[in-house]
């Protein structure tokens, strides 16, 4: 079986693959006379489409979502950093043992839990950015340590 192939005549290339109905075509020809009105009704039917959709959505059980402003939990980087400055400030001020210096960074950020602090200030006891004193046994003071420097 083969399939011929022929050109087009003059008349099927005047004719129309597809008639388009005459309504679409009034339509077309009042969009382009009244585009404002146009645009309204098209708005008009989005927003009557788009209401229905909801409200088939509710009615499944579907809720909205709510958009609530929900503040950004901050890096642990910057919470060293914090806490690192606020031990840096505290020290170079005040005569403090280690208990007492952990308490009163607790104190200055009240959102950091203690943990947190206590292990950033081991970490700086450990890097010798603060120290023990050994000076004298019974006063076992928090001061600045080998590599203290201006953060």
């Amino acid at each position: 079986m083969t399939i011929e192939i022929r050109p087009m005549t003059e008349e099927e290339k005047k004719e129309p693959l597809l008639e388009i109905p005459q309504f679409l075509i009034d339509q077309q020809k009042w969009e382009k006379e009244n585009p404002i009105e146009a645009k309204k009704r098209q708005d008009e039917a989005y927003a009557k489409a788009e209401a229905e959709v909801l409200k088939d959505k509710k009615a499944k059980g579907w809720k909205e979502p709510t958009f609530t402003s929900t503040s950004i939990k901050p890096k642990r980087k910057d919470i060293e950093k914090i806490i690192t400055l606020s031990v840096q400030e505290y020290v170079a001020n005040n005569q403090v043992k280690k208990n007492g210096l952990i308490k009163a960074i607790k104190e200055i950020n009240k959102t950091i839990s203690q943990n947190t602090v206590k292990r950033v200030i081991r970490k700086l006891f450990k890097q010798r950015f603060i120290a023990i004193d050994k000076t004298y046994k019974t006063k076992p003071f928090v001061i600045k340590g080998h590599y203290w420097r201006a953060i």
